[in-house]
């Protein structure tokens, strides 16, 4: 295996280089390469004599490990603070805790993310200063900023175990935790859902996402309600208006009269106009639903398809980690030219392998955009791309991240790559995020969570995955690791 790494990281050193030598052919300029690998930076905007400079986006290396444990961490979040970049929050599945069972942990960086330090959600072995401590084990956690800095952490809490003694408890609800100090802290934590009932073992609370009215600061929270163990489910959407103390009564959004059951892996976004927006993966007919409110969450929309989905294998080629097929969601909400730009990206196995589909609606979920392939196909064959990121820029780029085994002839290491589109979703350019590739194999389970993290500063983006590169099949181990793109000169200014 390790043979097999070292010619992975060759085979890296050469795509970069041929990278550099194309972006060279293509600008008529010159551009530097440093040890980072990999540079970007301004290069000539076109005929080499000195006119206005174009801007190349570049991965800065080294990765930066935002945990460092013994333990298991997977399915990571990460959210920049829109008040100051500097201070970014990230989140993971974390089984460093005292049973060693999934709890929902998070790291917080003051530096733009080249040190981190980390915590666990209160409430895991029994701590009752929070409502968590009736659960045995919590995870999918998810980040989302407010306008005024305050992050709030969504997760779900669980009971493996329905035995008697457990029957008086709530089998697993969905909770919402806020941190008024950059995410050193999480002090308040609600449970959104808690009916402690023998029944509520019928119902599984599951895959929640989160976010923020950046006006308002409204909390929005979407899930999947699996009932009668997963026979049917339906997708529920509740809010806060207190800054997350309370919660309204959980509302179906998802079309139950069409026969709409069996929905999972929700996003909402919420618009600099206050229009929630939320889309899904409706697996019997292979389609993305979608919906909004235009009254803060009172009523939604019937939901409708925006697109086709060929959902992915349980499990891809070469592996035993599950590869689920989810969406994910941005939407520009900084007021320039492209503000409400909604970008939706999704895993597809439509053409016999896993690539990454996007499309895009830029009059407010009206309309939607032919999908596009993001990931660039080399050859006859691109190998498999999968769990997508989506984040979308202060100058309106369009910017997905994902895993990917193109470095791979057997279609088997991951790597992470990270594409930006600047011409409105048309076409995507492709750069290595990771600098090393791993084998997914040596994690716990194996399992490297359903879904990876992205968001995006001033001039740059950062990426959060589970890692194993310093794993084995003898000692498995996987860590959430990091990775920056600068993607213009305030990038460079601002977290050089």
């Amino acid at each position: 295996m390790l043979d097999r790494m070292t010619a992975s990281k060759d085979r890296r050193m050469t795509l970069i280089a041929l990278m550099v030598v194309l972006i060279m052919l293509a600008a008529g300029g010159l551009l530097a390469i440093t040890t980072d690998i990999f540079k970007g930076g301004l290069i000539d905007g076109g005929g080499g004599g000195g006119g206005e400079k174009e801007f190349v986006a570049y991965p800065r290396f080294p990765n930066i490990p935002a945990t460092s444990l013994e333990t298991a961490n997977n399915e990571p979040t990460v959210a920049v603070n829109p008040i100051d970049p500097m201070n970014i929050v990230a989140g993971s599945n974390d089984y460093g805790t005292p049973s060693g069972d999934a709890w929902v942990g998070y790291m917080w960086s003051r530096d733009g993310g080249k040190t981190w330090k980390r915590d666990l959600i209160p409430g895991y072995d029994n701590d009752r200063s929070s409502p968590l401590w009736r659960f045995q084990g919590a995870g999918d956690p998810v980040l989302a900023f407010g306008p005024n800095g305050d992050v709030y952490m969504a997760g779900i809490a669980f009971n493996r175990d329905p035995a008697l003694i457990n029957l008086l408890k709530p089998g697993s609800s969905i909770f919402v935790a806020k941190s008024t100090d950059g995410g050193e802290t999480f002090p308040q934590v609600v449970l959104v859902t808690d009916p402690p009932s023998i029944t509520n073992f019928a119902t599984f609370h599951d895959k929640e996402w989160i976010a923020v009215d950046p006006i308002t600061g409204d909390v929005h929270v979407t899930w999947t309600a699996f009932q009668l163990y997963g026979i049917s489910s339906a997708l529920v959407h509740s809010v806060s208006r207190d800054g997350g103390r309370s919660w309204t009564r959980p509302k179906v959004i998802s079309e139950i009269t069409q026969k709409e059951r069996q929905v999972q892996g929700s996003q909402v976004e919420v618009d600099s106009k206050g229009v929630i927006h939320v889309a899904w993966i409706e697996y019997d007919f292979g389609t993305i639903r979608y919906t909004r409110s235009k009254d803060g969450g009172d009523s939604f929309e019937t939901a409708r398809t925006i697109a086709s989905v060929v959902v992915l294998p349980y499990n891809l080629p070469n592996n035993n980690y599950r590869t689920p097929t989810m969406c994910d969601m941005a939407i520009d909400d900084h007021g320039g030219e492209t503000d409400g730009t909604i970008l939706l990206a999704w895993p597809d196995h439509r053409t016999g392998q896993a690539d990454i589909l996007a499309t895009i609606s830029t009059d407010g979920g009206d309309t939607w955009s032919t999908p596009v392939t993001v990931n660039n196909q080399r050859g006859d064959k691109d190998n498999d791309q999968f769990f997508p990121a989506a984040a979308i820029g202060n100058d309106g780029s369009l910017q997905v991240m994902f895993y990917d085994r193109r470095d791979d002839p057997e279609n088997d290491l991951l790597s992470v790559y990270f594409a930006r589109s600047i011409d409105g979703g048309l076409t995507y350019q492709n750069i290595p995020m990771s600098e090393v590739s791993f084998d997914g194999e040596n994690t716990r389970g194996p399992f490297i969570g359903d879904y990876l993290g992205l968001s995006a500063g001033p001039g740059w983006t950062i990426g959060v995955w589970c890692d194993s590169r310093e794993g084995t099949s003898e000692s498995v181990r996987s860590d959430i690791w990091t990775g920056v793109v600068i993607w213009s000169k305030e990038g460079e200014v601002n977290n050089p």
